[in-house]
C-alpha cells in the first residue's frame, strides 16, 4: 500500500503490476524510477525477467540508502547466506559395484580357473566407467609393469580372446600368468629391465586391462 501511494496508483493496479498482469505505462514507470532510484532500464529488464516482491522492492529501496561501508556489510551477509542456501553437500559415500576377485598374484600359474570367475569371491569397488565393464580383479606381482602398474595394484579385467597390438592384456605363457604389453609376438614389460618374452602357439589370451581399482572394506 506504501508503494502503489507513492506511485499515485491505486493498491490493486500496482499488484497487478507485480503479477505480470498489467505493463505500467510511461508515468508510472518514471514514478517507479525515481521511487526505487533505479533507471527506466532496469525496471524493463526486471519487469520482462524478474519481478521484485514489496519487501525485496522495500530492501532495494534501502540498500540504496547505505553509505559504501553499509553496501559492503550487507553484501557481504548477502554472499555468505546465498552460499550456505545453494551449497550441496558432497555425497558421503560413493556408489560401488561388486565385481569378482581372485587375490592370488598373476604371475602364479593359472589357466582354466579364469573361465570359472563367476564363481569367485566378489569384492566392492568404486563404481566407474572401467569398473562397469570388468568382469574380474587381478592382482599385479612384481615390478614388470611400472611405472603403469605397481606389485600390488588391484587391476580391472574384460575377459577377452585377444587384445590390438600396444594394448595390455592378460596373457597364459608356459602356465604362468603375465600383465604385459602385447606385442603381436611377443609380451613386452613397460619396465624397460625385463626381456620380451615370446609367444608360441600354445600362448594365450585370457583379457584386457581396463586400469587400477581399489578395493572398499
Amino acid at each position: 500500500a506504501d508503494v502503489a501511494e507513492a506511485l499515485g496508483i491505486k493498491e490493486s493496479a500496482y499488484s497487478n503490476y507485480e503479477k505480470d498482469l498489467r505493463e505500467p505505462n510511461a508515468v508510472v514507470l518514471k514514478a517507479m524510477s525515481k521511487y526505487f532510484g533505479v533507471t527506466i532500464d532496469y525496471l524493463l529488464d526486471c519487469h520482462t525477467g524478474f519481478v521484485a516482491s514489496r519487501s525485496e522492492q522495500e530492501h532495494i529501496k534501502k540498500y540504496r540508502t547505505l553509505d559504501p561501508y553499509g553496501k559492503k556489510a550487507v553484501t557481504s551477509v548477502l554472499d555468505i547466506e546465498f552460499e550456505r542456501c545453494t551449497y550441496i553437500p558432497e555425497p558421503n559415500r560413493e556408489e560401488l559395484i561388486e565385481v569378482s576377485i581372485n587375490y592370488a598374484p598373476v604371475s602364479a600359474g593359472f589357466g582354466d580357473e579364469l573361465e570359472d570367475y563367476e564363481q569367485w569371491e566378489k569384492a566392492s569397488v568404486p563404481l566407474t566407467p572401467e569398473s562397469r565393464k570388468a568382469d574380474f580383479i587381478l592382482v599385479v606381482d612384481g615390478d614388470s609393469m611400472e611405472p603403469k602398474f605397481h606389485n600390488g595394484d588391484y587391476i580391472l579385467v574384460r575377459k577377452q580372446p585377444a587384445v590390438d597390438i600396444g594394448q595390455i592384456g592378460i596373457f597364459g605363457v608356459d602356465g604362468k600368468g603375465y600383465v604385459k604389453k602385447y606385442g603381436g609376438d611377443k609380451l613386452i614389460s613397460l619396465n624397460k629391465k625385463y626381456p620380451d618374452i615370446p609367444l608360441d602357439d600354445e600362448s594365450r589370451c585370457f583379457g584386457l586391462v581396463l586400469g587400477v581399482t581399489d578395493i572398499s572394506e
